[in-house]
């Protein structure tokens, strides 16, 4: 008996997390579209919103409200995502799509 109640634990816990999943990609996909060059970069933008959603300083929900999206760095081949609201230098991020790279440090880019 016990072992069928874990096995229960297990399984609802295992499919609750594959509806959350589905959800943060849901949403990636939203702020993703918000994008400059959205049409081009959707896919990669996408996963690294889903990235930037798994960070103690990121907040999808606020970049859903604040329709936040990737913009490119003025002279630049990469983006700038701010994933908190509000907009924060400390909150800001790079990425390059061209080769996934994702971070905070613009030189770095």
């Amino acid at each position: 008996m016990k072992v069928l109640i874990g096995i229960t634990v297990i399984t609802t816990a295992l499919l609750a997390s594959c509806g959350a999943s589905a959800d943060i990609e849901d949403k990636a996909n939203q702020v993703a579209a918000f994008s400059e060059d959205a049409e081009q970069y959707q896919e990669q933008f996408a996963g690294a919103i889903n990235e930037l959603s798994k960070k103690k300083s990121c907040n999808i929900e606020a970049m859903i409200n604040d329709e936040a999206g990737f913009w490119r760095v003025t002279g630049e081949s990469f983006y700038f995502i701010y994933c908190d609201s509000p907009p924060d230098i400390n909150n800001r991020w790079y990425f390059d799509p061209t080769n996934n790279k994702l971070d905070r440090v613009k030189a770095a880019m």
